[in-house]
């Protein structure tokens, strides 16, 4: 049978929708969201596009599933992919399990980006998760993440701080 005129965009997606048509696909590849990469060939302007995109791809995936996706085992130790962290944040704003994870084994990975997705009692997790890390001294003061610390704010933020940093016994962050 002969190829749809869609075939090179078509091949990317598992259906297409009835109502694409070329007219359309160009129309939308003319937008700012995209820049051209060569000759038929198009990419976002920008990765966090990508990584949201991506991140609502998968975000109904079993666990088991997202952490073959985003995971790795150095040693003993369970890590998020450095270079899938910001998907893998994206995708803690949607799945709680999977967010459940991150905290568990990597709350770092949130802590490098922007968690404003993540509201409530959720940050307050987030929190907790690191303040964790910090009693066990996995957790070292890298000056790059004090730039989204403001992202960490709720309403219980002061009282949960207060209690950790009035411990002596503590490690100090």
């Amino acid at each position: 049978p002969p190829r749809s005129p869609l075939f090179p965009y078509t091949t990317l997606f598992r259906s297409v929708p009835k109502s694409l048509n070329l007219d359309l696909l160009h129309a939308s590849l003319s937008t700012a969201l995209f820049s051209s990469r060569g000759e038929q060939r198009f990419g976002f302007t920008h990765q966090t596009f990508a990584e949201c995109l991506a991140a609502r791809q998968v975000q109904n995936l079993p666990l088991i599933q997202l952490r073959e996706l985003f995971c790795r085992v150095d040693g003993q130790q369970e890590h998020v992919v450095p270079q899938l962290a910001e998907t893998a944040a994206w995708l803690a704003g949607t799945n709680d399990d999977f967010l459940q994870h991150l905290l568990r084994i990597d709350p770092e990975v949130l802590l490098r980006s922007d968690i404003t997705r993540i509201q409530g009692s959720r940050k307050r997790e987030v929190v907790e998760a690191v303040l964790e890390k910090a009693k066990r001294l996995e957790l070292f003061d890298d000056i790059g993440l004090r730039r989204f610390f403001s992202s960490l704010d709720y309403d219980g933020l002061a009282q949960q701080l207060w209690l950790y940093i009035n411990d002596s016994s503590l490690n100090i962050i």
